[in-house]
């Protein structure tokens, strides 16, 4: 067992000990050695007033199944119906669930290992020690069934996908989505592919002005004229090649380059022309100092800040075995603590806070344990800040999208598209998925949606034979 909240440890160990069970606790010191452990019971986001498990949880489940578990058991407290509110809850406050991120991580872990029994527990933790100590008995002596469940009530539920129409398919106006010409919109995740896509739909609709922030520099407005006539890939290759750079790798890593700076100058001309302004600022979302005198700047400049749509992110696929610790806390930090310091730095007063997950939160994705794991906690973050500002508080689970970019904005590639369409799983065209953004901020109310061309059923094939998505 890892940690002991709401004393459920002592108890839970008497009652496996009574059935014949060796128990021991464990830390999540990267050096613990679990090499003999048949079941991990991780309790550490039991609690409500725990700090956030992940990033650091990973190592520990990592090698717990590495090791040999059979069984995983993840439990979270965020009242037994895995963050979703009925009509009669009260709001919840919460800066960072204890428990976000796990499920997605769970899920993926049920993929790339289907001979461990995997399942995250969401419990009340209002409920007594004795209680959930027989709710987590029952859960262990019955491994099978479905990767994520929760006890609310007494009852025993989990999740599915629901159809869910919107009021309205038409194309809102500014005026439904709270813009003017004179509003400010801040979007993460620079100036190429979807985040690119949704500043110029955001614009197109309200004249608004457009503020983009993004890891890399800003390109020179002009290119190097020895390529600028290149005008695809192969001939970009050939003009590189003459200005004498011939090693393989360095030749494919300027192309990307080039390419990618091809892209951002054409998103801020094309922004440009619809836009009441655009600025363009190099900011690492990571780095909360950076975010908060961000907000700053754009305050000062503006006087004001009307939506937010956190489109960072980035992509790292290995399997759990080839897979760091370092290199998962990346991924879940420009996620998650992105997010995170967004919202700190951000006025209450918002018309919306509109944050860019992914389906493989949802269901789980081999190769991806670190974006599933990212993603499930972008929308346990939306459900629990649904009153935090006084406008609309949504995280978007996107299934693929099309590819119209250079290789690296965000879209799946062309090879991957084709595995997906095999299981039944079909790729977002850009201005379908811009669209889809557009009216569930005019017209959406409930915090977590999820956009896929698909049967949920065709992921169960897709997520679990292939990296990425």
């Amino acid at each position: 067992m890892v940690g002991g909240g709401l004393g459920i440890a002592v108890e839970l160990a008497d009652e496996l000990t009574a059935r014949g069970a060796t128990v021991r606790s464990v830390s999540t010191d990267p050096e613990t050695e679990l090499g003999d452990v048949d079941i991990l019971v991780h309790l550490g986001a039991a609690g409500p007033s725990e700090p956030p498990s992940l990033p650091d949880a990973f190592a520990v489940l990592r090698r717990a199944v590495l090791g040999g578990a059979r069984q995983l058991l993840v439990v979270t407290g965020t009242g037994g119906r895995m963050g979703h509110r009925t009509a009669t809850d009260a709001p919840t406050r919460s800066d960072a669930p204890a428990g976000m991120g796990l499920a997605g991580l769970v899920r993926t872990i049920a993929r790339e290992y289907p001979h461990v029994s995997c399942r995250a527990l969401d419990i009340d933790p209002k409920e007594t020690a004795g209680i959930l100590t027989t709710r987590l008995l029952a859960e262990i002596v019955n491994p099978a069934g479905p990767e994520v469940v929760g006890y609310a009530d007494g009852v025993r539920s989990t999740l599915a996908l629901a159809p869910a129409a919107l009021e309205s398919d038409a194309l809102p106006t500014g005026a439904q989505l709270g813009l003017t010409p004179g509003s400010v919109v801040l979007l993460t995740g620079g100036a190429r592919g979807i985040t690119a896509r949704a500043a110029a739909g955001l614009a197109g609709v309200s004249g608004c002005h457009i503020v983009l922030w993004g890891r890399s520099p800003l390109p020179a407005a002009e290119e190097d004229p020895a390529t600028a006539g290149a005008t695809d890939e192969s001939a970009l290759r050939r003009a590189l090649i003459a200005t004498g750079i011939t090693v393989p790798a360095q030749v494919e890593r300027e192309v990307a380059r080039r390419m990618a700076e091809r892209e951002m100058r054409s998103t801020m001309a094309s922004l440009r022309a619809v836009a009441a302004s655009v600025t363009y600022q190099a900011i690492d979302v990571r780095d909360a100092a950076a975010v908060q005198d961000g907000i700053a700047d754009l305050m000062a400049r503006h006087g004001r800040i009307d939506g937010v749509v956190h489109g960072a992110g980035v992509l790292d696929d290995r399997l759990i075995a080839d897979k760091s610790a370092d290199g998962f806390a990346r991924v879940w930090e420009t996620k998650v603590d992105g997010a995170r310091a967004l919202a700190a730095a951000l006025p209450s007063e918002l018309g919306f806070f509109a944050m860019f997950g992914s389906v493989s939160g949802v269901f789980g994705n081999r190769g991806q344990c670190d974006y599933a794991a990212a993603n499930d906690a972008l929308d346990c973050l939306a459900r629990a800040w649904e009153t935090r500002f006084t406008g609309r508080v949504v995280s978007l689970d996107w299934g693929p999208w099309l590819p119209t970019g250079t290789a690296g904005d965000g879209m799946v590639s062309a090879e991957l598209l084709r595995n997906y369409a095999r299981s039944g799983v079909g790729a977002i065209h850009p201005d379908d998925g811009v669209a889809a953004l557009l009216r569930e901020l005019a017209y959406g109310a409930t915090p977590q949606v999820v956009y896929v061309c698909a049967e949920p059923e065709a992921f169960d094939v897709a997520f679990s034979g292939g990296l990425g998505g």
